[in-house]
């Protein structure tokens, strides 16, 4: 389905009930597909291998697309870039595979659990089972944490949650971080 509704601004047909059980890249299939805003989350997703981009602009679209099988999927790259509608929990994805892991991009309201990811608390906070558990494949790579945090698998326990946590938050200081994309490029202020 590559770029199939790349750019196509006025597109928001019914495609709700498309078999797409064997598709395997969604590569910014509705990339700039400004209108489109249908519930797809029924779609058989079981063999996606890459949502690189795949929403990246769809400025309308805001479906509960938190049921897709996102288990093999390897590249979630921008996958929510520019999709300032998009405010939908995906706290059940498996992202266990993903290796190039970016899916808000500059979404502001990227949803974790059921909350905006700036409101989660991993010491009290549903699982977050599987979302970092390759973080060391993210662009900002934090060389300070040491290797127990490195293993922590999310989910695992709270206070393994907690001291990832700390570890991110401290991680800010921008002098331990290798490479900052889009970090928060909307950004107007910033308090520490």
């Amino acid at each position: 389905m590559y770029n199939m509704f790349r750019e196509a601004h006025a597109f928001n047909s019914d495609i709700s009930r498309w078999d797409v059980s064997r598709v395997q890249s969604f590569l910014r299939v509705f990339y700039d597909a400004q209108a489109f805003n249908v519930n797809i989350g029924g779609w058989g997703t079981g063999n996606v291998v890459t949502m690189k981009e795949t929403f990246q602009l769809a400025s309308s679209f805001d479906q509960p697309i938190g049921g897709w099988a996102t288990t093999k999927v390897t590249d979630m790259t921008n996958t929510f870039r520019n999709c300032p509608s998009f405010d939908q929990d995906l706290g059940s994805w498996d992202t266990t595979n993903v290796e190039t892991f970016s899916v808000a991009g500059t979404h502001p309201k990227f949803q974790l659990s059921g909350r905006p990811l700036k409101e989660h608390q991993p010491s009290t906070g549903p699982s977050m089972h599987g979302m970092w558990v390759r973080w060391y494949h993210l662009t900002a790579r934090f060389k300070m944490l040491s290797t127990s945090i490195k293993t922590c698998v999310i989910g695992a326990s709270t206070s393994c949650r907690a001291q990832l946590l700390q570890a991110l938050l401290v991680a800010l200081d921008v002098n331990q971080l290798t490479l900052l994309n889009y970090m928060d490029r909307s950004g107007v202020h910033f308090v520490q």
